[in-house]
């Protein structure tokens, strides 16, 4: 495999699927079993340092790499009320909305029922790339749970590129009072050999001077170290995904044909506010790539919901 491809598929890794990593514990005094109790439990626990983020938002990110799994957590409060982050995230085609705005994620299909189904999530480089030549991973969606008071997402992937396999996501939320939503996002693969010679790579030479959100120090004039390496990769691309569902939730109400445009903008407009921590793209850039991506997405749901199947395996073909 060449160097630039690999460095393609690790990005999906990184940045195209990787960064909702996550694992949830036991909290004391919590009923095993419970997850709606666990998330509760969680949110009281960390309710004040959500209060006090030095990111900006009120999210916490923690990460874990092993030899055998890469795991982590996202914890954050949605500004919005429970009711419109479940109606806005329970079906398979509201996540085709959210996760395609970032970078690298080029395009997303789903077929099914809305709360049983499938995606597909195409991801390659930053730039504009069509999806057939992108890297397709299939993901089983259900709707584990959905009630007044909690609701659950899980995703499921059994192979990933650079032979990684094994990926689960889930999103889990609850109301925080009456406008806003506190969600756990859950995410975790196991790395092959390949992957994990591929990761040093790129983080010794594209990543080397990038950072994340957390302080893990001081200089020796006092200020503040941010976390690098895989923990500064997934924290970035933790609050890219985070940042996602925020722009798809803050344009639902708008007209229909208004929707994308003011999503994709919006999305722009939250990440610039972290400079170099984020940016990768001009607005300019960012919306045309994005548009040309839309029509591809398009195209290929169209294909999909056809009633000529080969018409749609053509459009889908790797």
């Amino acid at each position: 495999m060449k160097a630039m491809d690999d460095r393609r598929i690790l990005l999906l890794l990184l940045a195209g699927v990787g960064p909702l990593l996550c694992a949830s514990g036991a909290l004391p005094g919590v009923e095993p079993g419970s997850r709606e109790a666990v998330l509760a439990a969680s949110h009281r626990v960390h309710a004040a340092e959500l209060a006090r983020t030095n990111i900006g938002l009120p999210v916490r990110i923690e990460a874990d790499v092993s030899e055998g799994r890469v795991q982590g957590d996202v914890y954050g409060i949605i500004d919005h009320p429970f009711e419109i982050l479940r109606g806005g995230l329970e079906s398979a085609s509201s996540w085709c909305e959210a996760v395609p705005l970032h970078l690298n994620v080029k395009s997303c299909t789903h077929e099914g029922s809305e709360s049983e189904g499938r995606l597909a999530i195409f991801s390659g480089r930053k730039f504009y790339e069509r999806p057939e030549s992108a890297h397709r991973m299939e993901w089983s969606f259900e709707v584990e749970h959905s009630s007044e008071t909690f609701f659950e997402v899980i995703l499921e992937s059994r192979e990933g590129p650079l032979d990684t396999r094994d990926y689960a996501i889930r999103l889990e939320a609850i109301p925080v009072g009456d406008r806003q939503s506190f969600a756990h996002f859950q995410y975790t693969y196991r790395p092959g050999v390949v992957a994990r010679v591929a990761t040093r790579g790129y983080l010794a030479t594209v990543a080397r001077r990038k950072s994340g959100f957390s302080v893990v120090g001081t200089d020796d004039d006092g200020n503040p170290v941010y976390a690098s390496g895989i923990q500064g990769a997934i924290e970035r691309n933790a609050i890219r995904y985070h940042l996602a569902i925020q722009a798809h939730l803050d344009t639902l109400g708008s007209p229909e044909p208004e929707r994308f445009e003011r999503r994709i903008a919006r999305w722009f407009d939250l990440t610039s506010v972290y400079g170099s921590r984020l940016y990768e793209l001009d607005r300019v850039q960012y919306l045309d790539i994005k548009r040309r991506e839309r029509a591809d997405q398009e195209r290929l749901q169209r294909a999909l919901e056809s009633d000529d199947p080969g018409l749609a395996s053509a459009s889908l073909a790797p």
